[in-house]
């Protein structure tokens, strides 16, 4: 007669796997929120600034130095430029 434990059956496993999908779940919500939201304010044409993108055809410092000039600007404070690339001036 052999003693084996055989109480729990759940692995150690478990717990990261839930924390790992539920990470992967909330950025996925984040991210369709965020594209969700950006649609609607473009659709309404709510005057804002526009979701930086990355341009393949600048360099690599100059797509970082447009996206912290981005990061600066508030949302709901347009400059010319960026009513002309919505298509609101």
């Amino acid at each position: 007669m052999s003693m084996v434990a055989r109480g729990n059956t759940s692995s150690s496993l478990d717990i990261p796997k839930f924390v790992f999908g539920t990470l992967v779940w909330g950025w996925f919500i984040y991210r369709v929120g965020e594209q969700l939201f950006y649609f609607l304010l473009k659709k309404l044409k709510i005057p804002h600034v526009p979701k930086w993108t990355y341009d393949p055809n600048l360099k690599l410092s100059e797509n970082m130095a447009r996206k912290e000039k981005w990061q600066k600007k508030k949302l709901f404070q347009p400059e010319e430029e960026d009513l002309k690339a919505l298509g609101l001036q």
